[in-house]
């Protein structure tokens, strides 16, 4: 099994843009794309955002078919993924305990953005079908997933890092991503 990076962030603060543009020779799952596919396939799913509207059940069983191809990777990966998914007042988990616990996590990264900024990239961003919130909802989510990441590293005993990728700060945050997969992998 290879060595992990999580990135984790707040759906719009930016993780997918940076890491799109990180320099790497590893290889780069994001979480929600491999799920699609499954549920695509299987479950007659047409969009990404259909994944949040599934039971939770049936949601953890396809993130575990995921989990399972991560584990049996021999490449070092760098695993993009949300700390949460808001659907309405509930959160659905965007992974386990036992599912990170299940591969060699190394790092988690949390990517943050202000909640002004993350609700104007989602009003901006029209390839998603995203519910409707407000700035107070993102801002509910930031604070769970904050909380969330912070035991998850404390519990596994790895560092977390966290990047800052606020209006006009895409450079500098993928800059801070090169240098933690470069000291990560090293």
């Amino acid at each position: 099994m290879g060595r992990t990076i999580v990135f984790v962030g707040t759906p719009g603060a930016g993780k997918t843009s940076i890491l799109n543009e990180v320099d790497h020779d590893h290889r780069l799952v994001n979480i929600g794309t491999e799920m699609f596919n499954i549920a695509s396939k299987d479950h007659n799913v047409t969009n990404r955002d259909q994944l949040r509207k599934l039971d939770a059940k049936l949601q953890a069983q396809i993130r575990s078919k995921v989990f399972e191809e991560i584990r049996k990777a021999k490449e070092d990966i760098i695993l993009d993924t949300h700390a949460t998914i808001r659907n309405g007042p509930r959160f659905v988990f965007g992974f386990t305990m036992d599912e990170l616990k299940s591969i060699d996590v190394r790092t988690l990264v949390y990517v943050d953005a202000s909640s002004k900024d993350i609700l104007k990239r989602r009003e901006h961003d029209l390839s998603r079908h995203r519910d409707v919130e407000d700035a107070t909802d993102i801002e509910e989510q930031r604070e769970v997933n904050i909380s969330l990441i912070t035991a998850y590293a404390a519990v596994l005993g790895i560092p977390l890092y966290i990047i800052k990728n606020n209006s006009n700060q895409l450079k500098k945050a993928i800059e801070q991503a090169n240098s933690i997969v470069k000291e990560t992998f090293q």
